[in-house]
């Protein structure tokens, strides 16, 4: 992860917070002591935080990517060019355990979970997560780098 891609992630991460950051104080991101600052922060969404849970933040040449679960606990994948200052978001359509073969796209009561995506050669975005105890929740783009062509696909094999 290059460094501007982790000071990123830090300003997403605190973006996604439910404390904001209230000091000026620099960012020290390594034990030598190197010190780096937040050169923008881009507030995406709000989210739920009755428990922590790990999101995604994945760059892929020009495009940018981030997984999530938003304050209605909704599956949600964002994507923007890196030089825009917003994120396009697809909020996934809500499903069970019981209606989608034990698998969901909403968090329940498990900070266990997380979300990760990433992107192949051809561009197509594949995203996990929610997985916990529970058979795989996977989905891959139809499309390259569309992230409102997602489909589920319920076996690997």
């Amino acid at each position: 992860m290059k460094a501007k891609d982790y000071l990123f992630l830090l300003s997403i991460l605190f973006a996604f917070s439910c404390s904001q950051r209230q000091s000026s104080e620099p960012i020290i991101i390594d034990e030598t002591n190197q010190v780096e600052s937040i050169e923008q922060s881009i507030v995406i969404d709000s989210v739920w935080s009755g428990h922590p849970v790990e999101f995604s933040l994945y760059t892929h040449k020009d495009k940018q990517y981030v997984a999530y679960f938003n304050a209605d606990r909704q599956m949600v994948v964002g994507q923007r060019k890196l030089d825009d200052d917003s994120f396009e978001l697809n909020v996934f359509e809500p499903t069970s355990r019981e209606t989608a073969n034990g698998t969901s796209t909403v968090l329940e009561w498990d900070s266990h979970n997380f979300l990760t995506l990433g992107v192949d050669k051809d561009g197509h975005i594949h995203l996990s997560g929610n997985v916990h105890n529970n058979p795989l929740t996977y989905f891959r783009s139809t499309a390259p780098n569309n992230i409102s062509s997602f489909e589920q696909i319920f076996e690997m094999v």
